[in-house]
């Protein structure tokens, strides 16, 4: 599953996940990154099958290797 998170409105978001393809999940609007303690963005996090954290950082630093063995 794959959850993007926006604290910019709706309105600016949907435009640009139309221009991109994107057929994630966009919860725009939200204010929920200061309670869940994310420093900056864009950040990724990557959960295992387990529910586990298995790595959290900038979106581009994250290999395919990485989510693979994850998803294992």
């Amino acid at each position: 599953v794959v959850l993007a998170i926006s604290d910019e409105s709706a309105e600016v978001v949907a435009p640009y996940v139309d221009e991109m393809g994107l057929t994630i999940k966009v919860a725009a609007g939200s204010k929920s990154f200061g309670d869940f303690g994310v420093p900056h963005r864009p950040r990724t996090y990557l959960v295992d099958a387990a529910g586990k954290l298995v790595w959290k950082g900038q979106p581009d630093e994250l290999s395919n290797s990485t989510v693979e063995a994850a998803l294992k």
